[in-house]
């Protein structure tokens, strides 16, 4: 979608009716996954489409034949590319607590990513990597925040069934005591 209006934004010289048009009423999108949907909201953002028309739901639950005819679309786009990539901008969302259906993605939580998005500014949630700097063979664009260096160091597996263990044993004397007070 970003490809698509990028490419009719830039197509013809478009009036200040047709950008609202563009902007406000040609892409819509459903996405049932949170993290794709934030993902597909702050892409659209940070390539111009200042209110996106994403939803978040699951399109298999819909049926098709509720669908008017009139509101349905087939779009065929061909694109040029353009100039290569040199640096790819990357920005992580910390909204600091857990998103979900009674906890949703809110308008302040995009809010340093609309500001940043702008300038492509270097933050503590965000970075720029060289494209020449990304591993040919792999191609592998998972890059860890290299800003965030207090993360927590995991435990390995055996150390947490070890702890999981003695808890258990803890637990099984404790309840013994609680018998014996019966």
């Amino acid at each position: 979608m970003c490809e698509a209006y990028e490419y009719l934004k830039s197509s013809k010289n478009l009036t200040t009716k047709d950008l609202e048009t563009l902007q406000k009423k040609t892409f819509y999108g459903k996405e049932k996954k949170s993290l794709a949907y934030i993902i597909g909201i702050m892409n659209m953002i940070f390539h111009g489409i200042d209110s996106p028309n994403i939803i978040h739901t699951n399109t298999l639950s819909e049926n098709i034949s509720d669908i008017q005819e009139k509101d349905r679309y087939n779009v065929v786009l061909f694109l040029d590319k353009g100039v290569s990539t040199k640096k790819i901008w990357y920005y992580q969302l910390n909204p600091g607590r857990n998103l979900g259906k009674t906890n949703p993605l809110n308008e302040n939580d995009l809010a340093e990513f609309i500001e940043l998005q702008k300038t492509k500014a270097d933050s503590l949630n965000s970075w720029t990597v060289k494209v020449a700097d990304i591993n040919t063979e792999t191609c592998d664009l998972s890059v860890k925040n290299p800003n965030k260096k207090d993360e927590a160091v995991l435990r390995e597996p055996v150390e947490i069934l070890d702890e999981i263990s003695e808890l258990d044993e803890q637990s099984v004397e404790i309840l013994k005591s609680v018998r014996e007070l019966l």
